[in-house]
C-alpha cells in the first residue's frame, strides 16, 4: 500500500527456509525500496549476534540504507521466553525514512499471540528538494519501558487515535536523545534514474563481495560499466547545456566556466573579471567574429606577408620546393577561440607588434587543467598530450624549412619574428590550456630557439635586406 508517498510492505519468512537462499532476494527488494516501512516476521532472532547468518541478515539491512528499529537493546517488538527466561526477536520492523522523523508508532502485546500488535501513523511529507538540508533530527536510544504500556492502552479511548499518539509523543521526547544528521548534496547533473542505477551498482556490488559468485560479478561489472558511461554523458550534457545557455554571453560564459573550474557554488552572485579581446581597437563579442579574426590572421598570416614581398630571384639551391603551400595552416574552431581569450595579458602579445595586431585581455589563467578537462567541452577525451606535443614539433619543423625556402626574399630578423609568431599561434593560442609552460613545453621551446638561431647565423651573412624595406611592404597589406 503507497501512501503519503510511504511504501508499507510486509514479509514473511517460514522458519524452515534458509537465510542463505533468502539474503540476495531480500537484498534485491531492499535495494528498489524507498521511503519504505517494512514489517516482517522473519524467523531470525537478532538477538543471536554470534550466529554468522545472523549478522549477514542485519549487513544486508544496513548496507541498503535501512534502519533495524528493534535492536538487541529495545524490547520493543521481542517476545519472553518464560520458561528459559530469555528473549527473541524474530519480528522486525525496518525503515529507511528514519532521518525524516515524521511518522510514529506504538506496539504491546495486547493480543494473545506470540506476535505483537502495532499502530502505525504515517504524516503527510512534502516533496522535498535536493539542496542542502537543514539538521534533521533521528531518535536513538530509547526507553520503550516507559515510552508505552498494555495499561496505557487500555485506558485510552479507541476513537481517540489523536489523543494517544499526542500522549506517545509527549513520553517520546521526554525519553528519547537525538542526533543531528545531515542529507548529502545531489549534484545537480544526478537524475534519479541515475542515482537507481547507482545504487543497483552498489547493491551487486555488496552482494559480489559476500557470496563471491561469477554471476554476480557479472551482474556488478555490467552495472559498473552502465554507471560510468551514464555519468559521464549526464556530466557533460549537463555543463554543455549550461555552456550553450549562455554561449552569446562571453561574460556569463567565462563566469560560469571560472566557478566550475574553481568549485565554486554557480548560484553566487560574486562577480568576475572577464576576458575581453580588442582587434584594431574594435571589441568582439560574438563568437562568429572572434574566430574569424583568428582564423583571418594565424591562418594567413605567413601567406599574407610573403604574397606583400617584392618579387625577387630565386636562389637555384630553393627552385625544387614549392612555396605555394609552404604556410597553409590549420583553422581553429569556435570553442577553441572561447578558450584562448583566457591565456592573453594585458598587454602586447610577444612578435605581433609587428604586424600592428593588438590583443588585450584582463589577468586569467585557467590553472586547473585537469578540472576543466573533465568538462568534455573542448578537449576531446582521446586527445593525449605528447601527441599533440608532436604535432605541433613536426608543424614548427615545416615552418623551419618554410623559412629557409624564403629567407633570402625577406629580412632574417623578421623570418626569426615570424618564426615565433607561427611557434605561439599553436603553443598559446590554439591550445590555450596547455600554455602553462610545463617541463616539457619548455625543453621544446629551447629546441625550436636552438633552430631558429642556426638558421639566423647560417643566414645572416648571405641574405641582408633592410628592415625599412619588408616593414614597407607590410604596411601596404
Amino acid at each position: 500500500m503507497v501512501k503519503h508517498n510511504k511504501t508499507i510492505a510486509t514479509i514473511y519468512k517460514p522458519p524452515d527456509t534458509p537465510l542463505t537462499n533468502f539474503l540476495p532476494k531480500f537484498d534485491y527488494f531492499l535495494s528498489n525500496m524507498s521511503n519504505t516501512f517494512l514489517f516482517g516476521d522473519f524467523n531470525v532472532n537478532i538477538f543471536d549476534s554470534q550466529n554468522n547468518s545472523v549478522k549477514q541478515y542485519i549487513a544486508t539491512v544496513e548496507s541498503n540504507g535501512f534502519l533495524l528499529l528493534n535492536s538487541n537493546q529495545h524490547k520493543m517488538f521481542t517476545r519472553q521466553d518464560r520458561v528459559h527466561n530469555s528473549y527473541s526477536a524474530i519480528d522486525h520492523v525496518i525503515t529507511d525514512d528514519f532521518p525524516s522523523h515524521n511518522f510514529h508508532f506504538l506496539t504491546d502485546s495486547i493480543l494473545n499471540v506470540d506476535h505483537k500488535a502495532i499502530i502505525l501513523r504515517v504524516f503527510n511529507q512534502t516533496q522535498v528538494s535536493h539542496k542542502r538540508m537543514n539538521k534533521l533530527l533521528t531518535f536513538h536510544n530509547i526507553n520503550h519501558e516507559r515510552i508505552i504500556s498494555t495499561q496505557a492502552l487500555s485506558e485510552v479511548d479507541d476513537s481517540s487515535f489523536d489523543a494517544l499518539i499526542d500522549d506517545f509523543v509527549c513520553v517520546l521526547k521526554s525519553n528519547t536523545d537525538v542526533t543531528n544528521v545531515r542529507e548529502k548534496f545531489r549534484k545537480p547533473f544526478m537524475s534519479i534514474d541515475l542515482l537507481n542505477l547507482m545504487k543497483i551498482r552498489d547493491n551487486y556490488r555488496k552482494l559480489f563481495k559476500k557470496y563471491n559468485t561469477e554471476e554476480m560479478r557479472i551482474r556488478y561489472h555490467y552495472y559498473k560499466r552502465a554507471v560510468t558511461t551514464q555519468l559521464r554523458e549526464a556530466k557533460k550534457s549537463f555543463f554543455t547545456e549550461k555552456i550553450s545557455e549562455n554561449i552569446t554571453d562571453l561574460r556569463k560564459t567565462w563566469k560560469y566556466l571560472n566557478n566550475i573550474i574553481y568549485n565554486r557554488d554557480t548560484l553566487s552572485n560574486d562577480s568576475d573579471d572577464v576576458s575581453l579581446i580588442t582587434l584594431n581597437g574594435k571589441n568582439l563579442t560574438n563568437k562568429h567574429s572572434i574566430t574569424e579574426a583568428f582564423n583571418r590572421h594565424f591562418v594567413t598570416v605567413a601567406s599574407n606577408i610573403k604574397a606583400s614581398l617584392p618579387t625577387t630571384n630565386f636562389d637555384p639551391m630553393f627552385h625544387d620546393f614549392d612555396i605555394s603551400d609552404a604556410f597553409i595552416d590549420t583553422a581553429t574552431s569556435e570553442d577553441e577561440i572561447l578558450t584562448i581569450i583566457d591565456n592573453m595579458r594585458r598587454k602586447s602579445i610577444p612578435c605581433f607588434d609587428t604586424f600592428n595586431l593588438n590583443i588585450y585581455c584582463r589577468n586569467h589563467k585557467i590553472e586547473r587543467v585537469s578540472k576543466y578537462k573533465t568538462l568534455g567541452l573542448v578537449l576531446d577525451d582521446k586527445l593525449n598530450f605528447d601527441d599533440h606535443v608532436q604535432g605541433i614539433y613536426n608543424k614548427c619543423l615545416s615552418m623551419t624549412f618554410a623559412i629557409k625556402r624564403t629567407i633570402h626574399s625577406m629580412n632574417i630578423q623578421l623570418a626569426y619574428q615570424l618564426y615565433f609568431a607561427h611557434i605561439y599561434s599553436h603553443l598559446i593560442f590554439l591550445n590555450p590550456l596547455w600554455s602553462s609552460y610545463l617541463p616539457v613545453e619548455k625543453n621544446m621551446l629551447c629546441k625550436l630557439n636552438s633552430q631558429a638561431k642556426l638558421i639566423q647565423l647560417q643566414y645572416n651573412n648571405i641574405y641582408k635586406f633592410t628592415i625599412q624595406q619588408t616593414v614597407s611592404a607590410i604596411d601596404t597589406r
